[in-house]
């Protein structure tokens, strides 16, 4: 990747590579991975050694990629499912992670204690943690981002089965009954448990970048005055448990919608709320294109209103709000998916509606355009049957999108902020600095002149530099530390 350039006599401080430099950037900043679509331990002859792993994830940092999100570490798996594994290892029916796991067990609605294994631990499978100069997949992972330079986000806990079904609880009726209380509430106590597991083993890793909550809202059982305040506290208890063990750590979620099923207006209030009775880090919004491709065509845009309504509700608390366009289309229907890799002219088209709206990208799935695995061979899903048909497709998306990132680095421009006295207005300006920055650290903000925040950093005592990628032209205000009011820039 390009490294963000100004002039030598400009010592740009550590702060600057922490600072938002890619707000409103209509290109891809990382990518969703399932772990249990073959990319893990599961899948030893592709993911064996820290060299594949490495060359794998340098895919994704050649697209422009800086962070890659793990979907799950851990997930729950039942005997009809996996009974060869379980006979094989002798395991049980339980959650099952991609690292080691220190993890209690935990009672079920029937009595029944349901333990935490590790996939790789107990197998003979090359590259595997107890095998010579093995490793779990959750450490390749992060070894694998720091080679390449990014950060891996570490999704929790994602049970889709059982009594704890994530998606039984998603009814229509926006009523939370009893069972769908027990699957709620089950994520949450697990999810819990694994986010103070992975911090403890992984929180200060060079390539760790934060916590994912696995589950997926919907705009359905959430919507009432009353239901929603479940899922602030689901998000909240988690979120608060996050940052309690280990300050600074982020906790991010991506819910979707159906555009059949509310107004983006009615969403987003359910997401004001949320946001303000939450201690949520980062919130994320499915475009849902790839599943129903006729919301956003050329000439019809059924999906805009939904990211303005939810990057609104983000910035009445100031949290930071990231784009998923999906990288696949449908060929069937929304209740019958045929699923396949999209294409550039799509997805490009995704990105430069929603960019606008959002501080960053990441996109589900890079499955979708993977070009060093052909197979699943664990748990193929939705994409088994046609992965190795598609494999021109996937090619074809990766070349595209690889084109795109290569164009977009050779015509943007690192804008910069001066300030010229300490208290007065600013200037952007490509190749300036921000003279020094005196107060305590603290978080800075650029906004349009519709109230929408378009970057956001930390300063640090002493800064004497400061970055953003590039606005379109027109007004802007600057806001930081203890300032009451948005500073104009000129």
């Amino acid at each position: 990747m390009s490294k963000f350039r100004v002039p030598k006599a400009l010592l740009l401080s550590a702060a600057l590579a922490a600072a938002s430099l890619h707000a409103g950037e209509a290109r891809i900043h990382g990518f969703f991975v399932q772990p249990e679509l073959g990319y893990a331990a599961t899948d030893f002859q592709n993911f064996g050694s820290q060299t594949e792993w490495n060359a794998w994830m340098k895919q994704m940092a050649d697209l422009g990629a800086e962070m890659i999100f793990y979907q799950w570490t851990v997930s729950y798996q039942r005997q009809a499912d996996i009974g060869w594994y379980i006979d094989a290892y002798h395991t049980a029916t339980g959650d099952y992670a991609f690292y080691t796991p220190n993890i209690a067990p935990m009672s079920g609605p029937n009595g029944t204690s349901y333990s935490v294994y590790s996939w790789g631990a107990p197998t003979p499978w090359p590259g595997t943690v107890n095998q010579p100069g093995g490793k779990e997949s959750v450490d390749y992972l992060l070894d694998a981002a720091q080679a390449n330079g990014m950060k891996a986000w570490l999704g929790l806990y994602l049970c889709e089965k059982d009594f704890c079904n994530w998606w039984d609880s998603q009814d229509v009726d926006d009523v939370i009954d009893q069972n769908d209380s027990v699957a709620i509430e089950w994520h949450v106590q697990r999810s819990i448990q694994v986010a103070q597991d992975l911090l403890a083993k992984y929180g200060n890793h060079a390539g760790f970048g934060g916590l994912y909550m696995s589950v997926e809202p919907a705009n359905i059982t959430f919507m009432g005055s009353e239901t929603r305040k479940v899922l602030a506290s689901a998000i909240d208890r988690v979120a608060k448990a996050v940052h309690a063990a280990k300050p600074g750590a982020k906790l991010s979620i991506c819910p979707f919608f159906n555009t059949a099923l509310s107004t983006a207006q009615e969403f987003g209030s359910v997401w004001e709320y949320v946001i303000e009775n939450s201690d949520l880090d980062v919130l994320m919004l499915q475009d849902g294109v790839g599943v129903e491709p006729q919301t956003l065509t050329a000439s019809q845009d059924l999906v805009s209103p939904w990211y303005a309504a939810l990057r609104a509700a983000a910035n009445k608390k100031g949290i930071e709000f990231w784009g998923n366009s999906e990288l696949f289309t449908n060929l069937g229907t929304r209740l019958n998916v045929d699923l396949i890799p999209s294409t550039t002219e799509k997805v490009t088209l995704q990105l430069e509606t929603e960019a606008p709206y959002v501080d960053k990208f990441v996109c589900f799935a890079f499955s979708y355009l993977d070009t060093m695995k052909n197979t699943y061979n664990f748990s193929p899903g939705v994409l088994g049957a046609k992965y190795e048909e598609n494999r021109a497709q996937r090619a074809a998306l990766y070349g595209g999108l690889k084109d795109y990132w290569e164009t977009w680095k050779a015509t943007h421009q690192t804008a910069v902020a001066t300030r010229t006295r300490p208290v007065g207005s600013w200037t952007a300006v490509p190749g300036g600095a921000l003279v020094r920055w005196n107060g305590k650290a603290a978080a800075w903000a650029l906004f349009d002149e519709a109230g929408r925040r378009v970057v956001q950093g930390i300063l640090e005592p002493g800064e004497n530099a400061l970055g953003w990628g590039p606005v379109a032209p027109g007004r802007y205000f600057w806001k930081a530390g203890g300032e009451t009011r948005a500073v104009p820039l000129l």
